[in-house]
């Protein structure tokens, strides 16, 4: 198999096609994010933390308000806080920009509760910011 070579745009010479950067002027090749794009995680880890807590105060209500509520009633509700508490620790993650997958799971797990309006667009702006999470940082 023949190795594919391109030119360098900066400085003219060839460097590998795969190469992130050019190994004689140093030009990066790597996208940079759109000028604008940075708040998304915030904006998801806000949305996500929104939902868990919203929904945990929601499920209180509900429960203090049906107290005779079935067995499986009462299953649900704790698999409901229990999404909410998994959301709450997942949107911390992302505001704090480590953990990818358990900023994803909190997300996806938020989902599951009663603020769901909060994190499908959380789950998502968490999701599309992967690579502003420290895990994904190319080190230099």
């Amino acid at each position: 198999m023949e190795a594919r070579n391109r030119y360098c745009v900066k400085c003219g010479r060839i460097i590998g096609w795969d190469a992130n950067a050019c190994m004689y002027c140093g030009h990066d090749y790597r996208v940079k994010a759109k000028p604008g794009t940075e708040g998304y995680l915030l904006t998801g880890a806000v949305l996500t933390i929104v939902a868990g807590i919203l929904s945990i105060a929601l499920l209180t209500i509900i429960v203090d308000r049906f107290h005779d509520m079935s067995t499986g009633d009462m299953a649900l509700a704790t698999i409901s806080y229990t999404c909410s508490a998994i959301g709450v620790v997942g949107g911390i993650a992302a505001l704090t920009r480590r953990m990818f997958p358990i900023a994803v799971l909190g997300g996806a797990c938020a989902i599951f509760t009663p603020a769901f309006y909060f994190a499908i667009p959380g789950l998502v702006l968490i999701a599309r910011s992967a690579t502003g999470f420290k895990e994904f940082e190319v080190k230099q």
